[in-house]
């Protein structure tokens, strides 16, 4: 069974940064509380159509390390008063209420290094960081009003 070494350095990093930015420009989603996973009871309606990638000023269709495609669709509020709730706003129509609560177990989320299929990966997986909570949204959406 094949194996690699996993480097740990990332994660730590991680833990103790509270950066936005990292030094290459890669933008890490990050809230007071650290990475949290997105649990929506629904779905989401996303475009089927290739935009182009984002400017600085804050297209909502943007490329992630000019691999993935991703699509801006939402405004997360955390609540000041009541540090466990949060509100997502989806769209001019849609307003989700939720909560965050703690995952049963710890996820670690991995970089796993891209090969062709022929070719032997030298490189290690990483681990980017551990994620402790989520952002759990189970209700039906309301209106904006």
């Amino acid at each position: 069974m094949p194996s690699t070494e996993i480097d740990f350095t990332p994660a730590k990093d991680a833990l103790d940064n509270s950066e936005v930015f990292e030094s290459d420009g890669r933008c890490i989603v990050s809230s007071s509380q650290g990475l949290l996973l997105l649990d929506i009871q629904g779905e989401l309606s996303l475009p089927e159509e290739e935009y182009p990638v984002a400017t600085p000023t804050g297209c909502e269709y943007i490329s992630v390390d000019k691999i993935y495609k991703a699509v801006k669709f939402g405004h997360l509020e955390f609540d000041e008063i009541n540090k466990s709730r949060v509100t997502l706003i989806i769209g001019k129509s849609q307003r989700l209420l939720g909560k965050i609560e703690d995952l049963p177990k710890p996820m670690g989320v991995l970089r796993v290094p891209v090969s062709k299929q022929d070719e032997q990966n030298t490189e290690s997986v990483e681990i980017l960081d551990v994620i402790y909570k989520k952002l759990l949204f189970d209700m039906r959406p309301l209106p904006i009003m």
